[in-house]
């Protein structure tokens, strides 16, 4: 019977099954007994081969050459992937995980957008899950330089949630979507637990931008120590119940994040010369500089930032306008503006 046939009907059966039928096929004991449980499955099967050659989805079985080797290593690898786009993306060894809260604060989603975007821009592969909130801003973030794959919690037939379908069709153009279940499995509360190994098997270290003091991001942290990955923290306000998870972290001895340094110094990675940020391209004047030095990732009003430096409103709103040209400021909606 054909290999792919039976990899795809185990991998429709329990984590036990699955487990061990991925003893026997390493170490070449016999299969007879999943051999059956292909013919029960068949029509399954056939469906999903279906699904996927209509779909364009390849089938990234265990032992094929680019399932990806540091995924590989933890003990409950997934016998195969379903994955949709660029599969070369599976083979990049700087791979990094970003995850955090759905209820994001603007400061996180920004620090989340600007880290991605500056490891994504040094030739980083971004992993994360697509939900939305830290997830959501950190794909955006790595599509807006470099590459990005997101690890859904259902089959590939959902793009979910809804309100990231357009970022779902652009990283399927762009990046890579990835998933160990069938493509008519649905998102439910179970799923993306399972789901969370893969993002931090896939890379070497996971980041926590922004994270409650318990929930799927703390879940996944914790599984990249289990896995001997780094683990990351962006530290937030005592005051903010989002920042209670990444603070804890810290505490327990996770690496401190203030920019993508900090995460490429502890990995010992190199940055190419070609590929580190551009800074201002234009020499500032006295009140340019006045504005941008007193804007950070922190979200300022526009008539708060006018205020402080004394400047009048129109004045400002030029200034900023031409900072955005330089790429050094963005406007955020309700005329707040960041640095990056």
């Amino acid at each position: 019977m054909d290999k792919l046939d039976l990899f795809i009907a185990t991998s429709l059966g329990s984590i036990k099954e699955r487990r061990e039928f991925q003893l026997a096929y390493c170490e070449g004991g016999s299969l007879d007994r999943f051999h059956e449980k292909l013919k029960k499955k068949r029509s399954e099967v056939e469906s999903i081969k279906e699904y996927c050659e209509c779909s364009g989805v390849e089938i990234v079985l265990y032992d094929s050459q680019i399932y990806p080797s540091l995924l590989k290593q933890i003990p409950d690898a997934p016998l195969l992937l379903y994955a949709k786009g660029n599969v070369d993306l599976l083979k990049v060894s700087t791979a990094i995980s970003m995850v955090g809260t759905r209820g994001a604060t603007q400061y996180g989603t920004t620090m989340a957008f600007e880290l991605a975007k500056e490891l994504a821009g040094y030739g980083t592969v971004i992993v994360s899950g697509l939900a939305d909130g830290i997830d959501a801003a950190s794909h955006r973030g790595a599509l807006s330089a470099g590459s990005t794959i997101a690890v859904i919690g259902s089959g590939l037939k959902f793009e979910y949630p809804a309100v990231n379908r357009d970022l779902y069709q652009q990283i399927y153009a762009e990046g890579l979507v990835l998933t160990e279940f069938a493509p008519d499995i649905s998102p439910d509360r179970h799923t993306f637990p399972v789901r969370n190994r893969i993002i931090a098997g896939l890379s070497r270290g996971v980041v926590v931008v922004e994270s409650k003091s318990s929930g799927g991001s703390m879940i996944t942290a914790q599984l990249a120590l289990d896995y001997d990955r780094e683990v990351f923290a962006v530290p937030g306000r005592a005051t903010d119940v989002t920042s209670r998870g990444t603070n804890k972290l810290i505490k327990l001895g996770a690496k401190l994040v203030e920019s993508s340094s900090d995460i490429t110094e502890e990995l010992n990675w190199l940055i190419p010369k070609d590929a580190v940020k551009q800074e201002v391209k234009y020499k500032l004047s006295e009140e340019e500089q006045l504005v941008f030095d007193k804007m950070s990732l922190e979200p300022i009003y526009i008539d708060n930032l006018a205020e402080q430096v004394g400047l009048e409103l129109k004045k400002v709103l030029t200034i900023l306008t031409f900072l955005e040209m330089q790429s050094i400021v963005r406007q955020i909606p309700g005329k707040y503006y960041v640095k990056g």
